[in-house]
């Protein structure tokens, strides 16, 4: 497991979802792995996949203080139809990286959108850019895509672009196949680039540390100057482990944690909650280790380094489990777009895809008191003059020292790319995986809120 602690730490708090109803006649097509972005109290959305494998090009903005969705009428030079893109705004330009597009594979093009003008232009930057691959974070670490092998491989089947996080059968291994050009193979990436918009070059970043194992499908958030990566999937299987990036030496590290992890999942959402002053970041749904999907909240302390979970209102507007979907911030809410469930094992494909959205009204979680750790329990022991003893120890929060932890797979979803002093985009690659149990599992969940 990963730095992984087993005791709940005690949190009174409570949150609650409502849906949120649009005003406007049209709405975006359900969806699931679309880029999305706020800027200026909108979120923008962009592509994604829907049922029958098609992919959108499309355009959407959601007023966060309306409530009114517009789909966006744009020029320029475009971005093809795709899905797992990663995007990040700076000053009112969104940048979408990669995906994967059906007709055309993995892509590492990069595209730049002016939100004021409604324009596109493909932007060609100097230097060495991330290879082809989807299901990125826009910090561009990790994620899933084909790689050139020195010598000629044999033949094998093409492999599958339904086929889950990676792409690969499930058993993990990857799938390789022969071009007219040198061999492919697909793999997992743990490499990390920065993008600088005003040189607009692209660098790898030599990171040293606990470098996470190469993965996708992970969540990922910065606070401050470093950036928070949860769980993905890698060449074993998912994970919830947690690694910290510090963007001023570059370096990885593993910290120890208390309360009561998170399960192993993909796919899912790690918001920052520093907007909103708190050092925090909320955790939420996903495709667990098991195939099923989440519908659970978490909360990570960055000053306590602990693990805390909210309990949920129960309300007709309650949110159902789902993965692939997007969140951001917005004042005191995160608000949750899309996504997908009812995951067909047979098909390997999802057969629910959702164009609701949600907020999570987080103020009961900026509001409550600064998380502490209840101290270790010390055992007492009393003796009786019958020989007779007995000891009792109050749970204990037990801490456990980082060990590496692998993980592949993510979106999960949308992790923003936020402006730096420098003006760079880091960007850090998530792959995603199969959707979990949508069937059985999900209509029982369904039938209790009902």
């Amino acid at each position: 497991m990963g730095n992984e602690a087993s005791t709940p730490i005690p949190y009174n708090v409570q949150a609650e979802w409502r849906k949120l109803v649009s005003g406007s006649p049209a709405v975006p097509a359900g969806r699931e792995g679309q880029v999305a972005a706020s800027w200026e109290n909108k979120l923008y959305i962009f592509g994604g996949g829907s049922s029958g494998g098609t992919q959108r090009a499309d355009m959407w903005t959601f007023d966060l203080d309306s409530s009114e969705w517009k789909e966006v009428t744009t020029s320029g030079n475009a971005p093809s139809a795709r899905t797992g893109a990663c995007a990040a705004v700076v000053d009112g330009h969104m940048f979408v990286f990669g995906g994967m597009d059906m007709e055309r594979g993995f892509l590492d093009d990069f595209y730049c959108f002016n939100i004021a003008e409604g324009t596109w232009e493909q932007v060609q930057g100097s230097g060495e850019g991330p290879t082809p691959r989807d299901k990125s974070a826009l910090y561009f670490f990790g994620g899933f895509g084909p790689v050139e092998a020195e010598v000629e491989m044999p033949d094998r089947d093409e492999a599958s672009t339904n086929a889950g996080e990676d792409g690969a059968d499930d058993e993990g291994e990857e799938d390789e196949y022969e071009d007219e050009g040198p061999a492919m193979s697909f793999n997992w990436f743990d490499d990390l680039f920065v993008y600088d918009t005003e040189s607009k070059a692209w660098q790898q970043v030599q990171a040293s540390g606990d470098i996470p194992s190469p993965r996708a499908a992970f969540g990922m958030d910065v606070v401050g100057g470093s950036i928070y990566v949860f769980g993905g999937r890698d060449t074993t299987k998912r994970q919830n482990d947690l690694y910290v990036l510090d963007t001023t030496t570059n370096t990885w590290t593993k910290p120890s944690v208390s309360g009561a992890v998170p399960a192993e999942r993909s796919f899912h959402s790690f918001t920052s909650l520093a907007p909103a002053g708190k050092q925090q970041l909320v955790l939420f749904g996903g495709l667990s280790s098991t195939n099923a999907l989440l519908d659970d909240v978490h909360v990570f302390d960055i000053a306590t380094s602990a693990w805390v979970q909210p309990t949920i209102a129960a309300n007709d507007s309650r949110i159902n489990a789902r993965r692939f979907h997007s969140a951001v911030l917005h004042n005191r809410s995160l608000v949750v777009f899309g996504g997908s469930s009812n995951f067909s094992p047979d098909t390997q494909e999802c057969l629910t895809f959702h164009s609701d959205t949600f907020a999570l009204d987080l103020g009961p979680v900026l509001e409550a008191a600064p998380v502490t750790i209840p101290p270790p329990a010390t055992a007492a022991a009393s003796t009786s003059s019958s020989s007779s003893s007995s000891s009792s120890a109050a749970p204990s929060v037990s801490f456990i020292s980082s060990s590496a932890s692998t993980e592949g797979g993510a979106a999960g979803d949308a992790t923003r790319g936020k402006k730096r002093k420098s003006d760079e985009i880091e960007k850090g690659e998530k792959n995603e995986e199969p959707e979990g149990h949508g069937g059985e599992k999900e209509a029982e969940e369904e039938k209790k809120r009902e």
